[in-house]
């Protein structure tokens, strides 16, 4: 009967476990924002997932269109991962959303890991903003849409319920479960004004919890860097490639995927940082002249629900948004508390069997008049008035093998195209160097089977070389990871004129990384700017288990 008891009791606390690790939670500084501002994020990671994970985060705008996409990078021992997001200038006052995904099987749709709606708002926008709210064309409050967490009891003691401008902020955290024992614990924390912001939108959230996935789910998520598509066929009609070709321009190599009968696949990639092109190919055995769409999660996507609230207090918040943009501008700290982390990218690029740096050769007219004239590997010959091109291994001892099978593959620019013709026929004075690969095992490690007919890899010097539309139809802009950043509290200059220089900040504080140790305990402490007003601490902990819990305190800054 006590073995028996004790399975019970360990399958409950086994199911308890479970159900409190299954889902990913998001924690944001703010509950609303204006444009130019940081979104300084948290992504708590279920406890149960063992594997790295690549997490797609994308920005949906008002009308349901992705506006961003990045992606971020967790390893098997982190509980979590933070980011920030600057949100541009340029975008127009609505309601938007900010979710993170994960792949699946090829054949499966993205896995919505967790999302977040929340209002943002163009400080350019104020007069016609005003015009809404005073025709009654918008609603003045959020609607309400809370979530709980309180499996932990966070405790937060502030050194004092008072402060001064620019004074230091002690605050003593403790976290503890349901019986009070402590909780070894991963914090996000941050200071806001609650005047400009609590007080404005009440009922607005910053924080929520995604879905339970099942453990097939989760075993599902992918750690790599993906894109999603299908391939057609010139007409249109979804075709199978068991061999699908993709050159990226930062990694300068050709990646390989294939699809499912019905044409669709995942495309994964190696991390990378930042932007690059990534242009698809077909094979020339199976389907050379091939089109891809890509899939976004656009094509599936909802709008952003309700409508963006307008009130006095909002109108208060944007006017003074505008005013602390100017200061900072004029007195040049706009982005003094964020600090970028190395988003740099540096992929090895195989050295090329023979190099050529066109402002040491005679100027010819064209391309193909260079390679015509000089003893080269690469081969051009005009054939019923079109250019053909081959290219030669001059090492090889046996001649009849000496010409590479297939056409040479031209990369110019970062962009892939076998028309020999239209390469041939461009202008010579265009072109800085050119770099050949004619030996296999180099073609093979850096093109693999779509190179075997050797590689041209040109650049030129004039800022963007057009190839023919055609070929410029599978050219796809890909984002991959973010840098992410780190937040810089407020800190007073040494110099007289630094001292005297005014700091509004907001959030006042942000620390995404903070940690309660085995006794459940952490500190903090931060400068507060030159706002006064009444602030709020707030801080979202996850324990080992995976449970969580959320407290604020208040406090009065004169």
């Amino acid at each position: 009967m006590q073995k028996i008891a004790f399975l019970i009791a360990f399958l409950l606390f086994t199911l308890g476990v479970v159900n409190a690790q299954n889902n990913f939670t998001l924690h944001l500084d703010k509950p609303f924002y204006a444009t130019g501002e940081e979104i300084w994020y948290k992504l708590y990671l279920p406890v149960g997932l063992e594997q790295s994970l690549a997490v797609k985060g994308i920005v949906v705008g008002p009308n349901g269109n992705v506006k961003e996409r990045f992606f971020l990078r967790s390893n098997p021992d982190q509980a979590s991962i933070s980011g920030v997001f600057k949100i541009p200038f340029d975008y127009r006052s609505g309601i938007h959303r900010l979710a993170f995904l994960a792949s699946a099987a090829p054949d499966q749709p993205e896995i919505e890991l967790v999302k977040i709606e929340f209002p943002v708002y163009n400080d350019f926008e104020i007069k016609s903003l005003a015009e809404r709210m005073q025709n009654n064309q918008a609603p003045t409050d959020w609607p309400a849409e809370q979530t709980n967490l309180d499996d932990l009891q966070i405790a937060i003691t502030l050194n004092k319920s008072a402060f001064t401008r620019r004074e230091m902020v002690n605050a003593e955290i403790s976290v503890t479960d349901a019986a009070g024992n402590p909780v070894e614990a991963s914090l996000s924390v941050v200071a806001r004004d609650e005047n400009m912001l609590g007080a404005t939108l009440p009922n607005a959230i910053n924080f929520t919890e995604g879905p339970d996935l099942n453990a097939t789910q989760m075993r599902q998520l992918s750690d790599q860097l993906f894109v999603k598509g299908v391939v057609m066929d010139t007409f249109n009609n979804p075709v199978q490639a068991n061999v699908l070709g993709a050159y990226a321009s930062e990694h300068k190599r050709i990646h390989y995927s294939k699809t499912n009968p019905e044409g669709f696949f995942t495309f994964p990639l190696p991390d990378f940082f930042g932007e690059q092109t990534l242009q698809f190919i077909g094979y020339p055995k199976e389907n050379e002249e091939i089109r891809v769409r890509f899939l976004q999660e656009s094509d599936n996507s909802t709008k952003p629900g309700g409508e963006l609230p307008v009130n006095e207090k909002i109108l208060q918040y944007l006017e003074s948004t505008q005013q602390k943009k100017k200061m900072a501008e004029y007195f040049d700290y706009l982005n003094e508390n964020i600090v970028l982390g190395n988003g740099e990218n540096d992929f090895e690029s195989l050295k090329a069997d023979f190099s050529y740096v066109a402002d040491e050769y005679i100027k010819f007219e064209t391309v193909g008049d260079f390679f015509s004239e000089l003893i080269t590997p690469l081969k051009f010959r005009i054939v019923n008035g079109t250019y053909e091109a081959r290219m030669e291994n001059p090492r090889s001892r046996d001649a009849s093998f000496s010409n590479l099978p297939g056409k040479p593959l031209f990369i110019i620019d970062g962009k892939i195209t076998r028309n020999a013709d239209f390469i041939a026929r461009s202008s010579w004075s265009n072109v800085r160097r050119v770099d050949i690969f004619y030996i296999a095992e180099k073609l093979r490690k850096q093109f693999n089977i779509l190179a075997q007919g050797g590689v041209v890899r040109i650049e030129t010097n004039i800022p963007q070389f057009n190839l023919p539309e055609n070929e410029l139809e599978d050219v796809f802009t890909v984002n991959g990871l973010t840098p992410g950043g780190t937040f810089i509290p407020f800190e007073t200059g040494t110099s007289s004129a630094e001292i005297r220089l005014p700091n509004f900040i907001m959030p006042t504080y942000w620390a995404p990384d903070v940690e309660a140790g085995k006794n459940g305990k952490a500190t903090v402490q931060f400068k507060q700017g030159d706002d006064a007003s009444n602030f709020v601490l707030e801080v979202i902990a996850q324990g080992a288990n995976g449970k969580k819990g959320h407290a604020t305190v208040k406090y009065i800054v004169k």
